[in-house]
């Protein structure tokens, strides 16, 4: 592994991918016997070619880990600056999607407060969002910190209001 040119830091991430990635290699191949696979009988089947892939890219990790340090830091810029556009440009349907969550609140026969419509809300706003950026996916690393953010601004939103009440 060429880590000569890398910083501490640097050689850090490199270290903790390189793990995680024999880990999942080990564990795929664990729970995976190519002899035993029905599929693997005639050719590899999809969990063989997810083991290929991640040696691949414990190879190019192990090679080439400045390049797969910048490769992994754009991806982390470009999804921080979707999240950004995303939030910014439609934060009407943001403030909407507040709006409604609160409106469903509801309290249970022991007087406490029941938001179980939240992670489905959550999903119809994700939904939202896509269609107004003409059905472009948002990707699982982008959709879970949206889920997140949602979640977060809701809750915020609703102390808000609790609290607002409870001056009132």
């Amino acid at each position: 592994m060429s880590t000569d040119n890398l910083t501490d830091e640097q050689r850090k991430r490199v270290d903790e991918k390189v793990r995680s990635l024999e880990s999942r290699i080990d564990r795929t191949k664990r729970y995976h016997s190519p002899g035993d696979c029905d599929a693997c009988r005639d050719e590899p089947c999809g969990t063989q070619f997810e083991i290929w892939d991640l040696e691949h890219e414990l190879g190019r990790w192990k090679q080439q880990p400045l390049q797969e340090i910048e490769k992994e830091d754009s991806a982390k810029r470009f999804e921080d600056e979707r999240f950004v556009h995303l939030t910014s440009s439609h934060a009407d349907v943001l403030s909407r999607f507040v709006e409604i969550v609160e409106r469903k609140i509801t309290v249970d026969d022991y007087g406490d407060e029941v938001v179980s419509h939240l992670d489905n809300e959550i999903t119809i706003c994700l939904n939202k969002l896509k269609d107004r950026e003409g059905g472009k996916r948002f990707g699982p690393p982008l959709q879970n910190r949206l889920r997140e953010h949602l979640s977060e601004i809701f809750k915020q939103h609703h102390a808000k209001n609790i609290e607002n009440k409870d001056r009132g």
